[in-house]
């Protein structure tokens, strides 16, 4: 879960960019296994959303 705050602190101060997770994104594998309905509601949620232009749906790598 660090890696992802940097990601996002990165992403938001060096580029400008607005990050927003949507609710079941950062609830963990385990959750997203036994409930891959709601995982797919916030992929379509996020697609439907006109102001989004980029959705990244895996984990970023920081190096």
């Amino acid at each position: 879960m660090h890696k992802y705050y940097i990601a996002k602190q990165r992403l938001e101060h060096d580029f400008g960019l607005q990050v927003i997770s949507m609710p079941h994104s950062l609830k963990g594998s385990n959750f997203i296994a036994n409930h891959p309905e709601l995982r797919a509601k916030d992929l379509m949620d996020a697609f439907e959303d006109k102001s989004s232009w980029a959705i990244p749906t895996q984990q970023l790598t920081i190096s």
